[in-house]
């Protein structure tokens, strides 16, 4: 496939057919992204119980009183704790969709303009489309778009010879995320290739935004370094949580169920794009291919299971270097090359259509509802005071302002060691929690725990959410039979 010749990125003169297509693309992001912009997975969750607890001034802690940083995002916590106390502690999860669909539009309008500076318009337009997939659309909300955008700027402010703007836009990158630092070092390399010397400017100034950070988050959260890469790596570690599948059967399994065919359409146009600007030499175009690789090399590297917010950097270079490709076939101006250009648009978004049409205003992820319906029974109820323990605390916890007992660990200091040493059971007991929400898919961990004759001998079911036709396992609640309530969280 012929490129165009480049020309200037700045002339402002684009025909009238590509702001048709921007106008297109506009109205699938809003039937796509719209409905969901509060949703997320439940990861995105626990982030937003740190926000709120810091909004009314608890500290940046998942339950009250208790100094334990468990969000694998306290950046976006802290920036989401200070919108909301200029808005509304409800609106949180609703503010951070917005954030990242926003940042999602900045990263490939940048990606846009060093894969096509004559054309860039028209490939953001392209992109813009393309990026309505199933996959993004499941993890919105997520800090990984802001991280993307954010490492996309630093690179930026490199090209154009500002390595002390371009650290402080990398530490705060890490900020956000501090697994960002992978992605980040990027710029301070770029950097060093283009001057031929080490980038003195830009590590100070990284230095200083990520330790300024830093005590920032002693201050309110007690600790600089999230508890989550520990928990992580004890799940592909742990015998009691080495339970799933391997990073990269996992990852197939999520691309075939989130991507399908659509999804190999847009990997061979994205494939081929990323191609054409290797055999150009483009090198300004392939240093924004960097962090994207570092992150598929980084996660599998550190032992960690796959989840698939760790690479949305990934998945917007694909959308680039695919909307590289669509750009070419339209700018050959042949009426057969803007047929097949439209073709294979429409066969990377339309699954995704017709994903987001079934599922209407849902969350995406089916464990949402039954976990949010069974902390509302319960606070409905008010038959006992105390705390809920379970497993996935994310979705539970933003619906509920209970103290919440989080078995996996991350919002709980002390459960990680005793559900890996198999010791659930002692520690479910020893903090006495008033109920139990049981998700069958951590049976698992919980299994040890409900067969232990301690725990049915102090609790009782007391009802469950019934399956569905997107979740089809029970949630079951248990509750402490006594009247008093014991010491919690």
């Amino acid at each position: 496939m012929e490129d165009q010749p480049r020309g200037n990125p700045d002339d402002g003169h684009h025909p009238w057919w590509v702001w048709l297509i921007l106008a297109m693309s506009v109205t699938g992001v809003i039937f796509n992204y719209g409905p969901h912009l509060a949703h997320s997975t439940d990861d995105g969750f626990i982030t937003y119980r740190y926000a709120r607890n810091l909004a009314e001034g608890h500290g940046l802690v998942f339950n009250p009183s208790e100094r334990h940083l468990g969000t694998t995002a306290p950046g976006l916590a802290v920036l989401l704790g200070l919108l909301a106390t200029v808005s509304s502690t409800a609106l949180i999860p609703l503010v951070s969709g917005a954030l990242a669909l926003a940042a999602l539009s900045g990263a490939l309008a940048l990606l846009a303009r060093r894969m096509r500076p004559d054309s860039w318009l028209l490939a953001f337009a392209v992109a813009l489309g393309l990026s309505c997939n199933r996959w993004l659309v499941e993890v919105l909300g997520h800090e990984g778009f802001i991280v993307a955008l954010l490492v996309l700027v630093a690179l930026e402010c490199v090209d154009v010879h500002r390595p002390t703007t371009s650290g402080v836009v990398w530490g705060l990158a890490v900020f956000i995320r501090p697994d960002s630092a992978v992605m980040g070092a990027v710029a301070g390399i770029e950097t060093w290739r283009r001057n031929r010397r080490f980038p003195l400017a830009l590590l100070v100034s990284v230095i200083v935004t990520t330790a300024v950070a830093a005590l920032l988050l002693i201050w309110i959260a007690g600790s600089a370094i999230p508890f989550s890469l520990q928990v992580k790596q004890a799940e592909a570690a742990a015998p009691v949580l080495a339970v799933g599948a391997p990073y990269w059967q996992t990852f197939g399994a999520w691309c075939q169920r989130t991507l399908g065919l659509g999804g190999l359409t847009l990997l061979g146009l994205g494939l081929w794009g990323w191609g054409r600007a290797a055999v150009r030499h483009d090198i300004r175009a392939l240093a924004y291919l960097s962090p994207a690789l570092a992150m598929v090399v980084f996660y599998p590297l550190v032992g960690v299971p796959f989840a698939p917010w760790y690479l949305v950097i990934p998945l917007l270079a694909i959308v680039a270097g695919a909307a590289s490709t669509v750009t070419g076939l339209i700018e050959r101006g042949s009426v057969v090359s803007t047929i097949a250009a439209l073709a294979l648009v429409a066969a990377s978004v339309a699954p995704t259509a017709v994903w987001s049409t079934r599922l209407g205003f849902r969350p995406p992820d089916p464990r949402a509802e039954p976990m949010v319906e069974a902390a509302s029974r319960i606070d409905d109820s008010a038959l006992l005071e105390g705390s809920i323990a379970t497993v996935e605390v994310g979705f539970l916890g933003f619906a509920t302002r209970r103290p919440v007992l989080d078995l996996m660990g991350l919002g709980s200091p002390g459960a990680l060691d005793a559900v890996t040493s198999s010791g659930v059971a002692d520690f479910f007991l020893e903090r006495d929690p008033a109920f139990l929400v049981a998700n069958p898919t951590f049976s698992y961990i919980l299994d040890p725990l409900i067969t232990d004759p301690r725990f049915r001998s102090r609790y009782e079911p007391v009802f469950s959410v019934p399956p569905t036709d997107r979740y089809p396992k029970a949630v079951s609640v248990w509750q402490r039979v006594d009247d008093t309530s014991g010491p919690t969280p």
